[in-house]
């Protein structure tokens, strides 16, 4: 491979200690889907830091001084819509344990395999607004509205609550 991928183990482990606290959860997430700037590779990190009015960024992590620079990583919806229908096709009773903090100690399906969860929706920010605000409540006198025009690198997943079956 000539390529360096960034793996995100962190949305993983959120998603599963979700699925193990509330079962039968609904989900509305946004972050930024890409990063201007950031390293090369796929989902790579953006490294920054704020000196006065201007931004200083660096070409890699590795020499980032300790606590003295924000290191940002995109989040790929559609990644992780995949990853969320993953953990909840899981058994309960065959997840780790709340301790575990290790991603690799669940056996992943091929990729083939799996298909987003029923009810759940990956939106560009900017759609899910024209869809679901109040537009005429959220533009400035200028006519601009910052929910449909700001944030173009960010994006929405949402999934429904799944219902609660009484046998």
């Amino acid at each position: 491979l000539n390529y360096v991928q960034y793996i995100p183990t962190g949305s993983m482990l959120f998603l599963r200690k979700i699925q193990r606290q509330f079962p039968h959860h609904g989900i509305l997430l946004a972050d930024f889907d890409e990063l201007p700037g950031a390293m090369p590779g796929v989902n790579a990190p953006l490294v920054q830091r704020t000196e006065g009015d201007s931004t200083v960024e660096l070409p890699t992590y590795l020499t980032a001084d300790y606590g003295k620079y924000d290191i940002f990583f995109p989040t790929n919806f559609t990644n992780l819509r995949i990853l969320h229908q993953q953990v909840i096709s899981t058994p309960l009773s065959s997840s780790p344990s709340p301790s575990s903090d290790s991603p690799s100690d669940v056996e992943v399906e091929e990729p083939a395999t799996l298909a987003p969860a029923p009810g759940s929706q990956v939106w560009k920010t900017s759609t899910f607004m024209s869809s679901y605000a109040d537009l005429a409540h959220t533009r400035t006198r200028s006519g601009y509205n910052p929910l449909v025009s700001d944030f173009s690198n960010t994006s929405i997943f949402a999934v429904a609550p799944r219902p609660i079956r009484r046998d």
